[in-house]
């Protein structure tokens, strides 16, 4: 298995070099396991403070990513996961790094899957693990019966990886076991997708928003290798060209989607869609001579979305 699995890494690396993209797999985000960290003090003089998702660590305080649900004044708190689910739901940018003391407990485990699979966040699927995840660590096994027992089999599963009496195992170890942990959770609970393939014409050095040419459909791939915001365009039979900008959600302020638009339609009519999120290229009337869709240069909306990226 192990063996098959460092061939299948293999490849993927290799496409992403012939594709000069990027995908979910070299975004995945590194996994510490630190058993220094109990307390307060401890997190806040930890060299990552303020750089990495502190996790069930003894400091609650969201602003410098840590979340523990279990420090002073906590009783009607939300787990980590929950927590952490939440601000992802908003589109909230995390470091890239997680840190924890321990990682077999459901919330621990589901806080790494959420950071890891970001674009999945507001799936069914994941708001349900969430929520066993959230109801066990609060509540304990008494909610086992209440809960799906589908997934809570599922999660069980992915734990099952991780050995019982995890404090024997080296930190590094533990840290290799708590990724093959969630990366198994993910297989059950839904499929990658198919990533399409597509020409970078430029990338913001934040790395979460991107612009590209795609000449098939892009579905959700952007989303999926960890931007925030994108804007894709294809070549129409006329030479017109086809634009779709979009930003995952109204959170992500710094794609500024609304300034992007009005700018475009100082340029060009008719340029439109729902307000905050996404907004397309004109719809020409062929019947009437119209060109299908925009005749801007492409470097011109380029440039005009790169004026819209906040720094």
């Amino acid at each position: 298995m192990r063996k098959k699995s460092l061939v299948f890494i293999h490849c993927v690396g290799w496409l992403i070099k012939y594709m000069g993209k990027k995908s979910q797999e070299l975004k995945m985000v590194k996994v510490v396991v630190d058993r220094s960290c109990q307390n307060e003090e401890s997190v806040r003089e930890h060299p990552m403070f303020g750089k990495a998702v502190f996790i069930e660590c003894g400091l609650h305080d969201p602003k410098n990513y840590c979340y523990d649900h279990h420090d002073a004044g906590s009783t009607y708190r939300l787990s980590a996961c929950a927590m952490v689910h939440q601000d992802a739901i908003k589109r909230r940018k995390f470091p890239k790094t997680v840190l924890l003391n321990a990682v077999r407990n459901f919330d621990n485990l589901v806080c790494i899957y959420i950071l890891t699979y970001r674009s999945l966040a507001a799936t069914v699927e994941t708001q349900r693990i969430v929520s066993i995840a959230d109801l066990w660590d609060r509540v304990g096994p008494l909610t086992a019966p209440s809960v799906d027992q589908t997934l809570l089999s599922v999660l069980t599963t992915a734990q099952e990886i991780i050995p019982f009496r995890e404090m024997q195992i080296p930190e590094d170890e533990l840290a290799e076991l708590a990724i093959k942990s969630v990366e198994s959770l993910r297989s059950m609970v839904t499929a990658p997708i198919t990533l399409a393939k597509y020409e970078t014409l430029y990338r913001d050095p934040s790395e979460e928003f991107i612009i590209v040419r795609c000449e098939e459909a892009l579905k959700n791939t952007l989303y999926e290798e960890g931007y925030r915001g994108y804007a894709v365009y294809c070549t129409l039979a006329d030479g017109s060209f086809k634009w779709m900008i979009a930003r995952a959600s109204e959170f992500v302020t710094e794609f500024d989607i609304p300034k992007i638009e009005e700018y475009l339609l100082t340029l060009e009519a008719g340029w439109g869609g729902k307000p905050g999120l996404f907004t397309n290229s004109p719809r020409g009337d062929v019947k009437r001579g119209q060109p299908m869709a925009s005749t801007l240069p492409i470097q011109t909306v380029v440039d005009g979305i790169k004026m819209f990226i906040k720094k």
